[in-house]
């Protein structure tokens, strides 16, 4: 039977202060961060490229000194009060979220970064913030992974012996091979072939549509100050990818609410 996994307050803090703050420690890192944000963020408008410089300066002069009186300087309250209206832009997100970590506001830090994985989890994932990915998110997707890998196994049955996620023998790297279909395409017929690029597609989908329901929930938990109450893990969002993506009627793509029990998670 499939479990989800409770997050607590404490370990989403201790996972993104450990990431921001690494960030921060790391230069060369925090450079290539920014420049893919830039890349990844189009932005017309010539005020906002202003003040998304004009925090990275703010920043970058913050880093450079180590004196907390400096750290909590006037530049930064400024550089704060142009990012946070522009909440729709992962990069504002991110330097928003470094700048609060610099001034030791960590639950703030944490749900402004937490912005990224809802306004572009797909980015989030694979470029900004990978290993945060695997340590806070990436146990709760278990059983989407898992249903993937039976949609697969449906449109390539004789594919059924490769090493699944059903063994319960998970790892940060099955994610990058639970549907290798560059290998298979060229070995398979064209329908089979068009099915594995159709669940390809709804894979990505399903797994941001996810990050988004748990970007929500972590944030869910930080703002909870009720020390005796929980808040319930969410439900996942599963993408019928039988028949190419269509139920066996044809009809538009069905989606399924997964409930399981609870596990703490003691990470």
């Amino acid at each position: 039977m499939d479990t989800v996994t409770v997050t607590t307050r404490a370990q989403i803090l201790r996972h993104i202060t450990a990431f921001t703050t690494s960030v921060i420690n790391q230069s060369e890192l925090r450079r290539c961060l920014i420049e893919t944000l830039h890349r990844e963020t189009s932005i017309s408008n010539q005020v906002t490229l202003k003040q998304l410089n004009l925090a990275v300066e703010a920043l970058e002069s913050a880093i450079s000194f180590s004196s907390s009186a400096i750290r909590s300087s006037s530049s930064l309250s400024l550089a704060e009060k142009l990012l946070i209206p522009l909440p729709e832009y992962p990069l504002s997100s991110f330097l928003l979220s470094l700048i609060q970590t610099v001034r030791n506001c960590p639950d703030d830090s944490a749900i402004t970064l937490l912005r990224i994985f809802n306004s572009n989890p797909s980015l989030a994932r694979s470029e900004i913030a990978p290993s945060l990915y695997e340590h806070l998110f990436y146990l709760h997707l278990f059983p989407v992974f898992r249903w993937f890998d039976e949609q697969r196994t449906r449109i390539l049955p004789s594919t059924s012996e490769t090493p699944s996620r059903h063994t319960g023998d998970y790892s940060a790297s099955d994610e990058l091979v639970v549907m290798p279909y560059a290998k298979l395409l060229s070995s398979v017929s064209g329908d089979q072939a068009s099915k594995l690029r159709e669940l390809e597609r709804e894979y990505e989908e399903v797994l941001d549509e996810n990050c988004r329901i748990l970007a929500v929930y972590f944030k869910e938990v930080l703002v909870n100050k009720d020390e005796e109450s929980t808040i319930s893990p969410p439900l996942l969002i599963l993408k019928s990818a039988v028949e190419g993506g269509r139920g066996n009627d044809g009809g538009e793509d069905r989606k399924e609410e997964m409930q399981m029990p609870v596990l703490k998670n003691g990470r």
